[in-house]
């Protein structure tokens, strides 16, 4: 890896991810080799997140001052659509409050 951000499927970083193959055994997509091609998303995907995180979410970063450590690919969330969403809503509303 390039930067110094970890990528793991588990939260408690076990699984690290170090190449295109770890990536599609420990986050394949949903459709499995049917996604895992040049040009479609799941794979793009894992070749710009692999080895650095892209520069636009790293300027991202650095305008809110933040650092990255880990990396969660296809990490999946007990929310609805909408509660993310609305968490999003909420976010926003208080960066602009405070």
């Amino acid at each position: 890896m390039i930067d110094k951000m970890i990528r793991c499927k588990n939260i408690d970083n076990i699984n690290k991810i170090e190449s295109i193959r770890d990536w599609f055994y420990e986050c394949p997509p949903k459709a499995n080799l049917k996604h895992w091609r040049d040009g479609r998303s799941a794979k793009e995907t894992a070749k710009h997140w692999l080895h650095t995180i892209p520069q636009p979410f790293k300027d991202i970063l650095k305008a809110q001052q933040l650092k990255y450590k880990f990396c969660f690919p296809e990490y999946e969330s007990d929310l609805t659509p909408i509660e993310m969403v609305e968490i999003m809503i909420y976010c926003y509303w208080l960066k602009i409050k405070i």
